[in-house]
Protein backbone atom coordinates (compact mmCIF):
# COMPACT_ATOMS: atom_id res chain seq x y z
CA UNK A 1 0.00 0.00 0.00
CA UNK A 2 2.36 2.31 0.65
CA UNK A 3 4.73 1.98 -2.62
CA UNK A 4 0.68 2.66 -4.09
CA UNK A 5 0.89 5.70 -1.86
CA UNK A 6 3.96 6.82 -3.29
CA UNK A 7 3.53 5.99 -6.87
CA UNK A 8 0.14 7.81 -7.14
CA UNK A 9 1.76 11.31 -5.12
CA UNK A 10 4.59 11.01 -7.34
CA UNK A 11 2.29 10.57 -10.27
CA UNK A 12 0.02 13.65 -9.29
CA UNK A 13 2.91 15.86 -8.45
CA UNK A 14 4.30 15.44 -12.03
CA UNK A 15 0.74 16.59 -13.38
CA UNK A 16 0.95 19.36 -11.30
CA UNK A 17 4.53 20.34 -11.54
CA UNK A 18 4.55 19.73 -15.02
CA UNK A 19 2.66 23.17 -15.58
CA UNK A 20 4.24 25.04 -12.39
CA UNK A 21 6.00 27.45 -14.72
CA UNK A 22 3.26 29.00 -16.12
CA UNK A 23 0.40 31.39 -15.06
CA UNK A 24 -3.23 29.70 -15.44
CA UNK A 25 -6.24 30.84 -14.60
CA UNK A 26 -7.63 27.40 -14.01
CA UNK A 27 -7.33 26.42 -10.77
CA UNK A 28 -4.36 24.23 -9.50
CA UNK A 29 -2.54 22.27 -6.65
CA UNK A 30 0.86 24.28 -5.82
CA UNK A 31 3.74 22.50 -6.23
CA UNK A 32 5.37 23.56 -2.80
CA UNK A 33 5.00 26.44 -0.52
CA UNK A 34 7.71 29.40 -1.69
CA UNK A 35 10.97 28.96 -0.69
CA UNK A 36 13.53 31.26 0.54
CA UNK A 37 16.44 32.12 -1.48
CA UNK A 38 19.68 31.60 -0.01
CA UNK A 39 21.62 33.42 -3.05
CA UNK A 40 24.05 35.95 -2.21
CA UNK A 41 24.89 38.50 -4.11
CA UNK A 42 28.32 37.74 -4.12
CA UNK A 43 28.09 34.72 -5.10
CA UNK A 44 25.65 35.55 -8.17
CA UNK A 45 26.12 37.06 -11.81
CA UNK A 46 25.16 40.60 -11.38
CA UNK A 47 21.81 41.28 -13.95
CA UNK A 48 23.77 43.99 -15.81
CA UNK A 49 26.92 41.56 -16.76
CA UNK A 50 24.08 39.87 -18.75
CA UNK A 51 22.58 41.96 -21.47
CA UNK A 52 19.63 40.79 -23.54
CA UNK A 53 18.00 42.57 -26.35
CA UNK A 54 14.44 43.60 -25.63
CA UNK A 55 13.27 43.53 -28.95
CA UNK A 56 13.52 39.75 -29.08
CA UNK A 57 11.62 38.62 -25.85
CA UNK A 58 7.71 38.23 -25.96
CA UNK A 59 4.82 37.71 -24.05
CA UNK A 60 3.45 34.24 -25.20
CA UNK A 61 -0.46 33.42 -24.08
CA UNK A 62 -3.34 30.82 -25.37
CA UNK A 63 -7.00 30.57 -25.45
CA UNK A 64 -7.65 34.14 -24.19
CA UNK A 65 -5.10 34.59 -21.38
CA UNK A 66 -5.64 30.70 -19.56
CA UNK A 67 -2.11 29.85 -19.87
CA UNK A 68 0.48 33.15 -19.78
CA UNK A 69 4.02 33.16 -20.19
CA UNK A 70 7.49 34.29 -22.32
CA UNK A 71 8.78 33.57 -25.51
CA UNK A 72 12.11 34.55 -27.45
CA UNK A 73 13.22 35.05 -31.25
CA UNK A 74 15.94 33.24 -32.05
CA UNK A 75 18.32 32.04 -34.59
CA UNK A 76 18.41 28.30 -35.80
CA UNK A 77 20.09 27.81 -39.14
CA UNK A 78 19.71 30.44 -40.52
CA UNK A 79 15.96 31.19 -40.12
CA UNK A 80 14.46 33.15 -37.20
CA UNK A 81 11.94 31.39 -35.09
CA UNK A 82 9.71 32.09 -31.81
CA UNK A 83 10.48 29.26 -28.84
CA UNK A 84 8.20 28.75 -25.84
CA UNK A 85 7.32 25.71 -24.03
CA UNK A 86 4.63 23.57 -25.29
CA UNK A 87 2.77 23.40 -22.21
CA UNK A 88 2.00 27.56 -22.84
CA UNK A 89 0.02 26.80 -26.27
CA UNK A 90 -1.53 23.51 -24.92
CA UNK A 91 -3.62 25.67 -23.37
CA UNK A 92 -5.53 25.99 -26.99
CA UNK A 93 -6.40 28.55 -29.86
CA UNK A 94 -6.02 31.33 -29.97
CA UNK A 95 -2.23 31.93 -29.34
CA UNK A 96 -0.84 35.37 -29.27
CA UNK A 97 3.10 36.20 -28.81
CA UNK A 98 3.49 40.60 -28.54
CA UNK A 99 6.52 42.19 -28.68
CA UNK A 100 8.17 44.19 -25.83
CA UNK A 101 7.08 47.28 -28.69
CA UNK A 102 3.54 45.95 -28.61
CA UNK A 103 3.38 44.47 -31.80
CA UNK A 104 2.56 40.97 -32.20
CA UNK A 105 4.53 38.33 -34.19
CA UNK A 106 2.65 35.78 -37.03
CA UNK A 107 2.82 32.33 -35.43
CA UNK A 108 1.35 30.31 -38.45
CA UNK A 109 3.84 27.17 -39.13
CA UNK A 110 4.92 25.44 -36.12
CA UNK A 111 6.95 22.55 -35.07
CA UNK A 112 7.16 20.69 -31.87
CA UNK A 113 10.17 18.56 -30.64
CA UNK A 114 9.96 15.08 -30.50
CA UNK A 115 10.72 13.97 -26.86
CA UNK A 116 10.63 17.50 -24.83
CA UNK A 117 8.01 20.34 -23.59
CA UNK A 118 8.99 22.72 -26.37
CA UNK A 119 7.49 24.31 -29.54
CA UNK A 120 8.95 26.80 -32.41
CA UNK A 121 7.10 29.19 -34.87
CA UNK A 122 8.82 29.80 -38.17
CA UNK A 123 8.53 33.98 -38.68
CA UNK A 124 8.83 35.61 -41.74
CA UNK A 125 9.99 38.57 -40.63
CA UNK A 126 13.41 38.95 -41.90
CA UNK A 127 14.09 42.05 -39.67
CA UNK A 128 13.41 40.90 -36.56
CA UNK A 129 16.37 40.81 -33.97
CA UNK A 130 17.08 37.67 -32.92
CA UNK A 131 19.80 35.90 -29.66
CA UNK A 132 22.33 33.46 -31.54
CA UNK A 133 22.21 29.97 -29.78
CA UNK A 134 25.34 28.78 -27.71
CA UNK A 135 26.89 25.66 -28.94
CA UNK A 136 28.40 24.41 -25.43
CA UNK A 137 29.97 22.24 -23.65
CA UNK A 138 28.25 23.98 -20.61
CA UNK A 139 29.96 23.79 -16.97
CA UNK A 140 28.93 23.83 -13.69
CA UNK A 141 29.03 27.18 -11.78
CA UNK A 142 28.78 28.68 -15.02
CA UNK A 143 26.78 32.01 -15.12
CA UNK A 144 23.48 32.37 -16.41
CA UNK A 145 20.71 35.22 -16.80
CA UNK A 146 16.70 33.89 -17.21
CA UNK A 147 14.39 36.94 -19.17
CA UNK A 148 10.81 36.52 -19.30
CA UNK A 149 7.59 37.40 -17.82
CA UNK A 150 7.86 36.83 -14.15
CA UNK A 151 4.85 35.72 -12.18
CA UNK A 152 2.40 36.71 -15.71
CA UNK A 153 2.93 40.29 -14.62
CA UNK A 154 3.54 41.48 -18.35
CA UNK A 155 6.81 42.90 -17.84
CA UNK A 156 9.87 41.37 -18.81
CA UNK A 157 12.36 41.09 -15.60
CA UNK A 158 16.17 39.70 -15.51
CA UNK A 159 16.56 37.07 -13.05
CA UNK A 160 20.60 35.80 -12.01
CA UNK A 161 21.93 32.40 -11.14
CA UNK A 162 24.24 29.46 -11.73
CA UNK A 163 24.29 26.70 -13.61
CA UNK A 164 23.88 23.43 -10.77
CA UNK A 165 23.79 20.77 -12.90
CA UNK A 166 24.13 19.69 -16.48
CA UNK A 167 22.73 16.78 -18.44
CA UNK A 168 22.36 15.95 -22.13
CA UNK A 169 19.28 17.64 -22.34
CA UNK A 170 18.71 19.86 -19.70
CA UNK A 171 20.53 21.82 -16.99
CA UNK A 172 19.55 22.81 -13.51
CA UNK A 173 20.22 26.23 -12.56
CA UNK A 174 19.52 28.40 -9.12
CA UNK A 175 18.02 31.56 -11.23
CA UNK A 176 14.71 32.00 -9.50
CA UNK A 177 11.86 31.73 -12.17
CA UNK A 178 8.50 30.94 -10.98
CA UNK A 179 5.10 31.02 -12.87
CA UNK A 180 4.96 32.85 -15.75
CA UNK A 181 8.90 31.96 -16.71
CA UNK A 182 7.90 29.46 -18.88
CA UNK A 183 9.65 29.89 -22.09
CA UNK A 184 12.08 32.15 -20.88
CA UNK A 185 15.07 32.13 -22.40
CA UNK A 186 18.48 30.63 -20.58
CA UNK A 187 21.53 32.76 -21.78
CA UNK A 188 25.05 32.78 -21.52
CA UNK A 189 27.63 35.90 -20.45
CA UNK A 190 27.32 36.63 -24.03
CA UNK A 191 23.42 37.12 -24.13
CA UNK A 192 23.13 33.37 -26.34
CA UNK A 193 20.49 30.72 -25.90
CA UNK A 194 21.42 27.99 -23.95
CA UNK A 195 18.19 26.57 -23.15
CA UNK A 196 14.47 27.46 -22.24
CA UNK A 197 12.89 27.42 -18.62
CA UNK A 198 10.43 25.12 -18.30
CA UNK A 199 9.86 23.18 -14.91
CA UNK A 200 10.49 23.36 -11.23
CA UNK A 201 10.24 20.71 -8.98
CA UNK A 202 9.65 20.38 -5.10
CA UNK A 203 10.14 16.82 -3.21
CA UNK A 204 9.67 16.99 0.42
CA UNK A 205 10.11 13.86 2.06
CA UNK A 206 10.31 13.72 5.43
CA UNK A 207 11.31 9.51 5.78
CA UNK A 208 13.95 10.62 3.42
CA UNK A 209 16.58 11.44 6.06
CA UNK A 210 19.69 11.67 3.52
CA UNK A 211 18.49 14.88 2.09
CA UNK A 212 17.92 16.70 4.94
CA UNK A 213 20.15 19.44 5.43
CA UNK A 214 21.22 19.73 1.45
CA UNK A 215 19.34 21.88 -1.00
CA UNK A 216 17.86 19.05 -2.73
CA UNK A 217 15.11 19.34 -0.15
CA UNK A 218 14.15 22.79 -2.03
CA UNK A 219 12.64 23.69 -4.69
CA UNK A 220 14.66 22.45 -7.73
CA UNK A 221 14.38 24.27 -11.26
CA UNK A 222 15.37 23.19 -14.51
CA UNK A 223 15.26 24.10 -18.41
CA UNK A 224 15.96 22.26 -21.60
CA UNK A 225 18.76 22.69 -23.65
CA UNK A 226 18.10 23.80 -27.59
CA UNK A 227 21.03 21.86 -29.28
CA UNK A 228 20.25 18.71 -30.50
CA UNK A 229 16.08 18.77 -30.22
CA UNK A 230 14.62 16.56 -32.80
CA UNK A 231 11.76 19.30 -34.06
CA UNK A 232 8.69 17.60 -36.01
CA UNK A 233 6.35 20.00 -38.04
CA UNK A 234 2.77 20.04 -37.41
CA UNK A 235 -0.56 21.27 -38.89
CA UNK A 236 -2.21 23.44 -36.12
CA UNK A 237 -5.73 21.96 -36.31
CA UNK A 238 -4.06 18.35 -36.06
CA UNK A 239 -1.94 19.44 -32.75
CA UNK A 240 -5.00 21.10 -31.55
CA UNK A 241 -7.37 18.59 -31.83
CA UNK A 242 -4.79 16.30 -29.94
CA UNK A 243 -4.64 18.91 -27.03
CA UNK A 244 -8.39 19.22 -26.71
CA UNK A 245 -8.23 15.36 -26.39
CA UNK A 246 -5.32 15.78 -23.58
CA UNK A 247 -6.92 18.85 -21.89
CA UNK A 248 -10.94 16.68 -21.82
CA UNK A 249 -8.37 14.08 -20.03
CA UNK A 250 -7.25 16.47 -17.27
CA UNK A 251 -10.66 18.08 -16.83
CA UNK A 252 -12.23 14.66 -16.36
CA UNK A 253 -9.01 13.95 -13.06
CA UNK A 254 -9.83 17.05 -11.98
CA UNK A 255 -13.13 17.09 -11.89
CA UNK A 256 -12.96 13.84 -9.80
CA UNK A 257 -10.93 14.44 -7.51
CA UNK A 258 -12.99 17.38 -6.89
CA UNK A 259 -16.00 15.33 -6.24
CA UNK A 260 -14.01 13.22 -4.16
CA UNK A 261 -12.35 16.13 -1.47
CA UNK A 262 -15.89 17.56 -1.57
CA UNK A 263 -17.78 14.24 -0.37
CA UNK A 264 -14.78 13.07 1.84
CA UNK A 265 -14.79 16.84 3.93
CA UNK A 266 -18.84 17.18 4.04
CA UNK A 267 -19.44 13.68 4.59
CA UNK A 268 -16.87 14.39 8.15
CA UNK A 269 -18.84 17.19 9.15
CA UNK A 270 -22.09 15.14 9.16
CA UNK A 271 -20.53 12.70 10.62
CA UNK A 272 -19.18 15.32 13.32
CA UNK A 273 -22.65 16.84 13.78
CA UNK A 274 -25.34 14.45 13.09
CA UNK A 275 -25.83 10.75 15.08
CA UNK A 276 -26.54 8.00 12.70
CA UNK A 277 -30.26 7.84 12.86
CA UNK A 278 -29.87 11.09 11.66
CA UNK A 279 -27.60 10.47 8.37
CA UNK A 280 -28.82 10.73 4.78
CA UNK A 281 -28.04 9.18 1.84
CA UNK A 282 -24.37 10.59 0.50
CA UNK A 283 -25.35 12.44 -3.39
CA UNK A 284 -23.12 13.92 -6.00
CA UNK A 285 -24.14 16.36 -8.25
CA UNK A 286 -21.96 16.21 -10.99
CA UNK A 287 -24.24 15.94 -14.14
CA UNK A 288 -23.65 15.42 -17.62
CA UNK A 289 -25.76 18.50 -18.70
CA UNK A 290 -24.14 21.18 -16.32
CA UNK A 291 -20.18 19.94 -17.38
CA UNK A 292 -20.28 19.19 -21.04
CA UNK A 293 -19.41 22.43 -22.13
CA UNK A 294 -16.18 22.52 -20.51
CA UNK A 295 -15.11 19.54 -22.34
CA UNK A 296 -13.62 20.00 -26.14
CA UNK A 297 -14.11 16.63 -27.85
CA UNK A 298 -14.16 13.86 -25.36
CA UNK A 299 -17.93 14.56 -24.20
CA UNK A 300 -18.46 11.30 -23.84
CA UNK A 301 -15.94 11.03 -21.04
CA UNK A 302 -18.15 13.71 -19.09
CA UNK A 303 -21.02 11.64 -19.91
CA UNK A 304 -19.35 8.23 -18.54
CA UNK A 305 -18.11 10.28 -15.71
CA UNK A 306 -21.50 11.46 -14.87
CA UNK A 307 -23.56 7.90 -15.05
CA UNK A 308 -20.42 6.37 -12.44
CA UNK A 309 -21.44 9.51 -10.29
CA UNK A 310 -25.12 8.88 -10.25
CA UNK A 311 -24.82 4.93 -10.01
CA UNK A 312 -22.74 6.17 -6.75
CA UNK A 313 -25.15 8.23 -5.57
CA UNK A 314 -28.21 5.97 -6.05
CA UNK A 315 -26.50 2.95 -4.76
CA UNK A 316 -28.81 1.98 -1.96
CA UNK A 317 -26.72 2.63 1.59
CA UNK A 318 -26.85 5.59 4.11
CA UNK A 319 -23.03 6.20 4.30
CA UNK A 320 -20.60 8.47 5.11
CA UNK A 321 -16.57 8.95 5.20
CA UNK A 322 -14.78 8.90 8.37
CA UNK A 323 -11.61 8.17 9.89
CA UNK A 324 -11.50 4.61 10.10
CA UNK A 325 -8.25 1.53 10.92
CA UNK A 326 -8.08 -0.67 7.61
CA UNK A 327 -8.90 1.80 4.66
CA UNK A 328 -6.43 3.00 3.07
CA UNK A 329 -6.53 6.49 1.78
CA UNK A 330 -4.92 7.33 -1.77
CA UNK A 331 -2.75 10.43 -1.87
CA UNK A 332 -4.41 12.46 -4.02
CA UNK A 333 -3.95 16.28 -4.54
CA UNK A 334 -6.13 18.80 -2.78
CA UNK A 335 -7.28 15.59 -0.54
CA UNK A 336 -7.40 16.73 3.17
CA UNK A 337 -5.31 15.59 5.69
CA UNK A 338 -2.04 14.99 3.92
CA UNK A 339 -0.60 12.03 3.23
CA UNK A 340 -0.88 8.66 5.27
CA UNK A 341 -4.15 8.19 7.33
CA UNK A 342 -6.69 6.17 6.64
CA UNK A 343 -10.77 6.24 5.89
CA UNK A 344 -13.82 3.98 5.32
CA UNK A 345 -17.51 3.86 4.99
CA UNK A 346 -19.27 3.63 8.23
CA UNK A 347 -22.82 2.33 7.97
CA UNK A 348 -25.68 3.11 9.22
CA UNK A 349 -26.45 1.45 12.84
CA UNK A 350 -23.85 -0.89 11.74
CA UNK A 351 -20.14 -0.67 13.11
CA UNK A 352 -17.18 -2.47 11.31
CA UNK A 353 -16.76 -5.61 13.51
CA UNK A 354 -20.34 -6.74 12.42
CA UNK A 355 -21.86 -7.61 15.75
CA UNK A 356 -24.63 -5.14 15.06
CA UNK A 357 -25.79 -6.44 11.57
CA UNK A 358 -29.71 -5.97 11.48
CA UNK A 359 -31.51 -9.44 12.15
CA UNK A 360 -33.31 -11.37 9.22
CA UNK A 361 -36.42 -13.16 9.47
CA UNK A 362 -34.71 -15.85 7.58
CA UNK A 363 -31.79 -16.89 6.27
CA UNK A 364 -33.78 -17.09 2.79
CA UNK A 365 -34.49 -13.72 3.25
CA UNK A 366 -31.35 -12.56 4.33
CA UNK A 367 -29.91 -13.91 1.09
CA UNK A 368 -32.43 -12.60 -1.35
CA UNK A 369 -31.23 -9.10 0.46
CA UNK A 370 -27.40 -9.51 0.07
CA UNK A 371 -28.21 -10.37 -3.63
CA UNK A 372 -29.83 -7.39 -4.29
CA UNK A 373 -27.05 -5.64 -2.83
CA UNK A 374 -23.94 -7.26 -4.37
CA UNK A 375 -26.24 -6.65 -7.99
CA UNK A 376 -26.50 -3.03 -7.32
CA UNK A 377 -22.69 -2.42 -6.52
CA UNK A 378 -21.58 -4.63 -9.32
CA UNK A 379 -23.50 -1.98 -11.70
CA UNK A 380 -21.83 0.56 -10.04
CA UNK A 381 -18.72 -1.21 -10.41
CA UNK A 382 -19.50 -1.47 -13.79
CA UNK A 383 -20.05 2.18 -14.46
CA UNK A 384 -16.84 3.46 -12.78
CA UNK A 385 -14.65 0.35 -14.86
CA UNK A 386 -16.71 1.91 -17.75
CA UNK A 387 -14.63 5.31 -16.86
CA UNK A 388 -11.45 4.18 -16.77
CA UNK A 389 -12.08 1.67 -20.00
CA UNK A 390 -12.93 5.21 -21.88
CA UNK A 391 -9.90 7.10 -21.31
CA UNK A 392 -7.62 3.94 -22.19
CA UNK A 393 -9.70 3.55 -25.30
CA UNK A 394 -8.74 7.44 -25.89
CA UNK A 395 -4.95 6.84 -25.15
CA UNK A 396 -4.62 3.60 -27.24
CA UNK A 397 -6.54 4.62 -30.57
CA UNK A 398 -5.21 8.66 -30.94
CA UNK A 399 -2.61 9.17 -33.35
CA UNK A 400 -0.37 11.21 -31.04
CA UNK A 401 1.70 13.93 -33.02
CA UNK A 402 4.83 13.24 -30.43
CA UNK A 403 6.40 11.22 -27.80
CA UNK A 404 6.42 13.75 -24.99
CA UNK A 405 2.50 14.62 -26.05
CA UNK A 406 1.52 10.73 -25.63
CA UNK A 407 3.52 10.34 -22.40
CA UNK A 408 1.28 13.10 -21.50
CA UNK A 409 -1.76 11.87 -22.24
CA UNK A 410 -0.69 8.06 -20.41
CA UNK A 411 -0.19 10.31 -17.33
CA UNK A 412 -3.21 11.16 -17.57
CA UNK A 413 -4.76 7.81 -17.76
CA UNK A 414 -2.29 6.50 -15.03
CA UNK A 415 -3.90 8.75 -12.61
CA UNK A 416 -7.43 8.42 -13.51
CA UNK A 417 -6.81 4.31 -13.72
CA UNK A 418 -5.72 5.01 -9.63
CA UNK A 419 -8.55 6.72 -8.56
CA UNK A 420 -10.99 4.63 -9.95
CA UNK A 421 -9.13 1.97 -8.47
CA UNK A 422 -9.56 3.31 -5.46
CA UNK A 423 -13.43 4.04 -5.46
CA UNK A 424 -14.43 0.34 -7.05
CA UNK A 425 -12.31 -1.18 -3.94
CA UNK A 426 -14.01 0.69 -1.52
CA UNK A 427 -17.67 -0.19 -3.05
CA UNK A 428 -16.08 -4.45 -2.45
CA UNK A 429 -15.14 -3.04 1.11
CA UNK A 430 -18.62 -1.52 1.36
CA UNK A 431 -20.41 -4.79 0.23
CA UNK A 432 -18.24 -6.81 2.38
CA UNK A 433 -19.30 -4.59 5.43
CA UNK A 434 -23.06 -4.92 4.60
CA UNK A 435 -23.31 -8.53 3.59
Amino acid sequence: MKSKQLFLFALAMSVTVFASAATHKRPAHPAGPKQKETETPESAPRTSEIKVPQQCLAIVSSHGGDAVGTGFVVEMDGKKYLVTNEHITRAGLPWRAQLLGGASLDISSMSIAEDEDLVRFELAETNLTALAMATGPFDIGQEVGVFGNSDGGGVMTGLRGKILGVGPDRIEISAPFVHGNSGSPIVDEHARAIGVATYAEYKRDPSDWVKEGTRFTGVRRYGLLLAGVKWKKIGIRDYAAATDILDDMERCNTDLLTLLQKDYSASRVYSDMMADDQRTKRRYTYSFDQNKAEYKKLTGLCQTLSGACEALSNYDWNWNWTLQPGFAMPVMPAMPYGMGGSFGPKMKNQSHDRKNVPYCASNAARADKVRKQKDEGTKVDNQWARLSQTVTDSVKNYGWPTTHIRKSAEEQQQLLDEIVKFVRENIVRLQDVRD
